[in-house]
């Protein structure tokens, strides 16, 4: 039987050595298909095979090794003045050495920067404003049991410690467990709010926006489903991870129309108004009062509350950029129900807060100008809460059930809670909140008035306040170093008088001058609250009203020293 032959040649490639294998024979031998072989490769092929020929070996010597990295360097000078760390010597290179036959390599590239292993810090960092000073993060008081209502579990307990990890990661819990957190029992989601608002990574708060869509019910389901909801602890949401509005959609939903259809008589229309006085029954004015839903001056709200049994509401803590009092009064008025509430370091209430600073010129003397909104920057000095004072009324009417309130941090505008309806520049005195203690706000047995934060505890106020020596009255400073009767040289750089020694000096200075601040502002703030203590309690006492407790702070154990030590002051 005669042998079959493939007419079709194999289409497998010819497999190729490195030419440092290849002896002379062998070039000679295989030089053309080698050659033609490379022909048919692809660049990604030819590129992988440089890869696997050129690696280098650990024993080739230090020639090949990694250049280091360079970090960049500061000056010394410049790095006291900025505070900024020594730069921390080069790392060793890591020896490699085979282990079980196989070499361990560090991870390629150079090394990650300083500030990418340190843990982020929050991103409420920034300092913050209490009666003109700068108050850093770590001294405003952020409270887990702020707000009542629920029993909160021991610090020392395993659940502690499981809400609190969930609550740093929750922008992780979020993402991969979004369907399962509806299964966490009803009690625990109330906690669970408390420990985000206290304790969540503020870096992950732009992910966090359906907090309340996740772990509740959606909005179309019945009110059996979320009636267990009486507590919402949204404490730092507002201006962070939520905005009023969006607070206000997810809280208040659109009224469900009737599909029954309104079917008018005819018999309802009368051909005049006389003939109706005549045909209307005693029975029909009964059923077309203006407290019966038929009645065409009857109109049923356009929106319901999501949770219809809510009682606690916290919105402490929110970004002073968005915080809007006008969004505040629209969504309290249809939660009227509401026993407690927190307004904790809200700013000063005015319907115009990007107004403040603005200020408009007279058209005719151009001398004269005058605040462009309702509160401006000098309105506590001038004794003016005319505006705050109209908003906080609408407030207690929206709120004529309150029991409990809590504006801690406040401090700004104190003045309006014991404002006596007089201005510097008004002669007429204007409505007071006086009426509302013993009106809507009659209810009320406890408000919060503390300070909020607590000053540095680091140096004593008498060395700060004895050892501070400006700048200008040190002998370092240029003044003091020119002969008398010298001119002035305008071509004189400060930096090439003042050494090093100088600017740590100013800055040591500074520094302590920002602490007596402190404590000045810490004191001032709880001045205010005494004053408004005494008014409200006189003007209870004439109505024969409740008594109010009062709340000053003093739940940890620094605060409680401190607060102390300035009532004793002050009341002394």
């Amino acid at each position: 039987m005669p042998k079959k032959h493939n007419k079709y040649p194999s289409i497998k490639p010819a497999s190729t050595v490195h030419p440092s294998l290849e002896s002379s024979t062998t070039k000679r031998q295989y030089g053309s298909a080698s050659r033609s072989a490379s022909d048919n490769q692809s660049v990604n092929d030819l590129i992988h095979h440089l890869r696997r020929t050129q690696t280098t070996s650990p024993n080739d010597g230090p020639s090949n090794t990694s250049r280091t990295v360079t970090q960049r360097t500061l000056h010394p000078s410049l790095r006291n003045i900025l505070d900024v760390p020594e730069t921390p010597p080069p790392r060793p290179r890591s020896n490699v050495r085979p282990v079980g036959g196989r070499f361990f390599r560090r991870t390629p590239g150079p090394p990650p920067p300083s500030s990418w292993l340190q843990t982020q810090a929050p991103a409420n960092n920034t300092s913050d404003e209490h009666q003109g000073v700068s108050v850093g993060y770590d001294q405003v008081l952020y409270r887990l049991e702020r707000l009542p209502g629920v029993k909160f579990p021991p610090k020392d307990s395993l659940q502690h410690a499981v809400m609190k990890s969930m609550a740093i990661t929750w922008a992780w819990h979020l993402e991969y467990d979004n369907e399962f957190l509806m299964e966490i029992p009803s009690r625990l989601k109330l906690l669970l709010l408390s420990y985000i608002a206290t304790h969540m990574s503020r870096s992950d708060i732009t992910f966090t926006g359906n907090t309340l869509n996740f772990l509740f019910a959606s909005p179309e389901a019945s009110i059996a489903e979320v009636g267990y909801v009486t507590r919402l602890d949204l404490s730092g949401a507002v201006g962070n991870w939520i905005s009023m509005k969006a607070l206000s959609k997810q809280l208040l939903l659109p009224r469900k129309e009737s599909s029954t259809p309104i079917i008018k008589s005819e018999e309802t229309v009368p051909a005049s108004w006389d003939d109706s006085e005549d045909s209307i029954a005693d029975d029909e004015i009964e059923t077309h009062s203006l407290s019966s839903p038929q009645s065409p001056l009857f109109k049923s709200p356009s929106q319901v509350l999501r949770f219809p049994n809510l009682r606690y509401l916290s919105l402490a803590h929110p970004k002073s950029t968005a915080a809007s009092w006008g969004s505040l009064l629209s969504l309290l008025s249809h939660i009227s129900t509401l026993t407690h509430l927190s307004l904790a370091h809200w700013p000063i209430p005015t319907l115009t807060p990007n107004l403040i600073n603005e200020r408009i010129t007279h058209p005719t003397m151009r001398s004269v100008s005058f605040a462009a909104g309702g509160t401006d920057t000098y309105s506590a000095d001038e004794n003016n809460w005319v505006e705050a004072v109209n908003i906080l009324r609408r407030l207690s009417r929206a709120t004529y059930c309150l029991k409990w309130l809590d504006l801690e941090g406040c401090g700004e505008w104190f003045g309006a809670l014991s404002w006596d309806g007089r201005t510097l520049h008004d002669d007429e005195p204007f409505q007071t909140l006086s009426s509302a203690w013993n009106g809507t706000w009659r209810d009320i047995e406890w408000i919060g008035v503390g300070p909020g934060w607590i000053p540095s505890q680091k140096v004593d106020v008498d060395d700060m306040s004895s050892s501070f020596v400006p700048l200008a009255a040190s002998r370092h400073s240029p003044a003091s170093q020119r002969q008398p009767g010298q001119p002035r040289n305008p071509d004189d750089d400060l930096t090439s008088v003042l050494t090093e020694q100088d600017l740590q000096e100013a800055a040591i200075a500074r520094e302590k001058q920002r602490r007596v601040n402190e404590w000045k502002a810490y004191e001032e703030t709880l001045r205010k609250a005494r004053r408004v203590e005494k008014h409200i309690h006189r003007v209870r006492r004439e109505g024969g009203g409740k008594w109010i407790h009062f709340s000053f702070g003093g739940d940890g154990v620094d605060e409680r020293k401190v607060l102390e030590k300035v009532l004793a002051k002050i009341d002394s």
